[in-house]
């Protein structure tokens, strides 16, 4: 009878033992929480660099890369699709592109602001149409896309042109829009473009 009683006192304290290391084992992974929604929830974002701010749709994707050329800084580029690091580190230096995205999805578009320098530069009201944004008199030019915009799926290039009050200045928002119907992402940049506050 001894025996019988240490027996089912043993399996009795390996029974809980086993229960005691199982409920030490690891801790399960916890769940991130979720991302916060851009620009907290509201419809659009707002852009304040560089003497210009703004407001664009908050589903747009934002960036800002170094860029920099003698006569060129791109402000920021603004997508409905993911934007990629333009540049390229090469043995020699490197190389950059103006289109940060792989394609565009049909109807989508990349807008890029750039603030631009020409020491021969003259402002050209007759190029295109005329408008005025901020309060500033531009022109809107709407034209086949370029090798660089047809390569990621642009159907048309529109280009606004802002002289800026420092001579041989000006801002430059280049649009690439995808097709075959881009009348709403044109339609996005004009909205975007009536928000423009000048700070400078």
């Amino acid at each position: 009878m001894g025996n019988q009683r240490v027996s089912r006192r043993s399996i009795a304290i390996a029974l809980a033992l086993a229960g005691s290391l199982a409920g030490c084992g690891p801790a399960p992974t916890p769940t991130p929480p979720p991302a916060p929604p851009p620009c907290g929830g509201n419809p659009t974002c707002h852009f304040d660099r560089r003497g210009v701010a703004f407001d664009y749709p908050a589903f747009w994707n934002a960036a800002s890369f170094r860029v920099l050329t003698s006569f060129t800084d791109d402000l920021v580029s603004l997508s409905t699709a993911q934007l990629v690091e333009p540049c390229r580190q090469l043995p020699n230096g490197s190389v950059c592109s103006w289109y940060p995205v792989e394609s565009l999805d049909f109807g989508g578009l990349l807008v890029t602001w750039r603030a631009r320098f020409n020491p021969a530069w003259t402002f050209d009201p007759t190029r295109g149409r005329q408008l005025i944004v901020g309060g500033r008199r531009a022109t809107l030019e709407d034209k086949a896309p370029n090798e660089g915009c047809a390569g990621i799926g642009g159907a048309r290039q529109v280009i606004v042109t802002i002289p800026d009050p420092e001579p041989l200045n000006w801002m430059e928002v280049d649009a690439c829009l995808a097709g075959p119907d881009s009348s709403l992402a044109e339609s996005a940049v004009k909205t975007m473009l009536a928000t423009v506050v000048w700070k400078n």
